[in-house]
């Protein structure tokens, strides 16, 4: 009988034993279609730990090449002798196993149990159907396998050893035999990719006298081309697993033991991998029915092609003041340049180990592991993914992009003088989402910050480290990651919040004393607006905390700057108290005629400690403000000669071109607009009294 045929009944039928158990074979046939279906080898848990000379195989789930479900629901042990070999062997010839000496496979197949009598209210049951328990066996065979469909497990590019750099910026690793390793991969693709540019591949070199972010980009690039090559690959071999797997007797291995010469070692790895279906690979690859790994082999081929690292430093670095403002390039998770985010500055881990890692079968609660990791990174696949996934795991790298507000390219910034890119940088953060927290510091101290990661690319919600030369120009690239400020805030949240309250103290005294002076608050509020803007938005951080911060020093930096704006705000208040008394604006109620001298000196004075106060914003929101503070100094100069000359007329010209001036100064200081419209009218009707 085939799972197709199965018998029909009608009533007054009488039939025989033959004709019922039919049911029950086309049953178990059709279980053993839906198990192929579902893929071959060791489903999950069935892994295996010796200890001394005992092995021990945990409970799980398989399916043979007949696509027979095996369900082993309890541990099997068992002791090899300290000498000699194993004295009950299978004598079970298995298709799939080869000779060889003093190795011994584990090999899991399907059972039944004796049958039973099934129980009956009678005193003689024998009539009745007999009771079977389909179940498993595990059997020890001589020799190992010898021919799994997919051996990915033991590809040799999973040998290869990635690059990494020191937080000093030395590259550890040997170039060359990578270089050999990668292109010999991409030479067994089949059919062979079109179009790759395997001339930065072969050209790659770096020399230690190379600026730390032109190393770090090498580096990081050279490893994604690796975990790319590693991505296609391991796809195309998915991709040519066989439809149906037959084998006579069938079973799975779970694994070999062998005798050394210092004892016996259990190799999980001569075992029966999972396999999955080619349509389930090809389906959750993301390819096409004409090109099953098409994902992967593009990103690949993008990896390859898109090799711009940042151009060596200039000397003297080129300034913002009269170049053109850079873009940044902006990716959401991006096939090319924006997959180089966080560069490796530890030794990595062996990449064959970390692929093939399960969890411990022994230490899992439900005894059944789930599907083992190889498996999982393919669900959902998208190859950029897949080539962070694996450098994260390879390097300990923490995550990047936990926000999802993508990636910006970094590499513009090298070379660029600091001031103006950190500029460039805050401003291309805050357009896609982030805060735009970037420190700039000596190259030597970049790594020392709590939670840097070199990298040459970095999320909107990064904390962005530039790293200087003595000529003030960014020769080394950094984050804090935002995963990194999340995990450590909790133990510093408290300082920052008794910060912001002490801030609070200090913006209330200094709003007090504006309040004596008639006329002037709409100028002074608009300061202590920005500022007290900046310090909610500190309390914002803390509330959601988005990741901007980045972590004990960098937060300890901020405080301390939020500290100098409290003493800043209780000077700018005692200054203001001075003025109490001036009556600017009592300036309507008399004649120009009666006290020229008295408007001009009281402009000049208040002009004074206008400017004074807008020096103190230390992150103006424009960054002509300095040069419109220039402007008010000499225009308040030219006031004051006119005073002491006498002439009315000259007065009240300079006295207009000053309120221009300082119209133009208080608006870029960044008050609110409804204080800004009340400020120019103020300013005008002063002007209409003025002539």
């Amino acid at each position: 009988m085939t799972v197709t045929d199965y018998p029909t009944f009608v009533a007054g039928q009488s039939l025989t034993a033959d004709e019922l158990n039919l049911l029950a074979n086309h049953a178990f046939d059709r279980d053993r279609l839906v198990g192929r279906l579902i893929g071959f080898g060791v489903n999950g848990g069935l892994a295996g730990r010796l200890t001394a000379n005992t092995l021990t195989i945990s409970p799980g789930l398989a399916v043979d090449q007949s696509g027979e479900p095996l369900l082993m629901p309890k541990a099997w042990s068992r002791t090899f002798p300290t000498s000699g070999a194993p004295g009950d062997l299978s004598s079970v010839n298995y298709p799939f196993i080869e000779p060889r000496a003093n190795a011994y496979s584990v090999v899991l197949v399907a059972a039944e149990r004796d049958p039973e009598l099934i129980e009956c209210a009678e005193d003689d049951c024998s009539g009745h159907a007999q009771h079977k328990v389909r179940t498993v066996k595990v059997e020890l065979v001589a020799g190992r396998l010898t021919n799994p469909w997919y051996a990915f497990a033991d590809d040799e590019l999973l040998d290869a050893e990635p690059l990494s750099i020191t937080p000093a910026g030395a590259v550890t690793g040997n170039l060359a035999p990578l270089k050999a390793a990668i292109t010999a991969a991409i030479g067994r693709l089949d059919p062979p990719l079109t179009g790759p540019n395997l001339t930065h591949l072969a050209n790659l070199s770096i020399t230690a006298s190379e600026a730390p972010a032109v190393k770090a980009y090498k580096v990081g690039w050279i490893n994604n081309v690796l975990f790319a090559t590693i991505g296609a690959l391991r796809c195309q071999m998915l991709a040519d697993l066989p439809a149906i797997r037959d084998a006579d007797p069938p079973g799975v291995v779970l694994g070999a033991m062998e005798r050394t010469s210092s004892g016996w070692v259990f190799h999980c790895d001569w075992r029966h991998a999972w396999e999955p279906p080619t349509g389930l690979s090809a389906a959750l690859l993301g390819g096409s029915c004409a090109n099953v790994c098409g994902p992967s082999r593009a990103f690949l081929k993008d990896a390859l092609n898109y090799f711009e690292p940042p151009p060596p430093p200039p000397p003297t670095p080129p300034s913002g003041g009269g170049g053109s403002f850079p873009d940044l390039t902006w990716c959401p998770g991006g096939p090319k340049k924006c997959t180089i985010e966080v560069v490796p500055k530890i030794p990595p881990k062996k990449i064959k180990d970390i692929v093939w890692a399960e969890v411990d079968p022994l230490t899992d609660p439900g005894n059944i592991d789930p599907v083992p990791w190889d498996i999982r990174v393919i669900l959902g696949f998208d190859p950029a993914n897949f080539v962070r996934e694996l450098g994260r795991k390879v390097f300990d790298t923490p995550q990047t992009n936990v926000l999802g507000d993508g990636y910006l390219d970094a590499t513009t910034l090298v070379g660029l003088e600091a001031g103006f890119a950190t500029d460039v940088a805050a401003f291309h953060m805050q357009q896609h989402g982030g805060v735009g927290t970037v420190m700039t510091m000596p190259v030597s101290q970049v790594m020392e910050q709590h939670g840097a990661e070199r990298a040459l690319s970095f999320s909107p919600s990064d904390t962005l480290l530039l790293g200087t030369n003595a000529q003030g120009g960014v020769v080394d690239v950094a984050i804090v990651p935002a995963i990194t400020t999340l995990q450590g805030a909790s133990a510093i949240s408290g300082k920052a919040e008794q910060a912001v309250i002490a801030a609070h103290q200090g913006l209330k005294l200094a709003e007090e004393a504006v309040g004596k002076v008639s006329g002037l608050d709409t100028k002074w509020q608009g300061t202590f607006n920005g500022l007290d803007t900046r310090m909610n938005t500190l309390q914002a951080e803390f509330s959601g905390f988005k990741g901007n911060l980045s972590g004990f020093a960098v937060l300890e930096n901020r405080v301390m700057q939020l500290e100098q704006q409290t003493v800043k705000a209780e000077a700018l208040g005692e200054r203001v108290a001075k003025l109490e008394g001036k009556a600017l604006a009592q300036v309507g109620d008399k004649g120009l005629k009666n006290y020229t001298v008295d408007v001009g000196n009281t402009l000049a004075e208040f002009a004074q400690t206008a400017t004074t106060a807008l020096k103190t914003i230390d992150e103006p929101r424009n960054k002509n403000l300095p040069k419109y503070i220039e402007e008010v100094e000499r225009k308040q100069g030219e006031l004051e000669l006119a005073v002491r000359a006498g002439d009315p007329n000259q007065v009240a010209d300079v006295t207009v071109e000053l309120l221009d001036s300082m119209r133009t100064m208080v608006g870029a200081s960044g008050v609110d607009a409804g204080a800004k419209r009340k400020l120019d009218a103020q300013f005008r009707a002063m002007k209409e009294l003025l002539g």
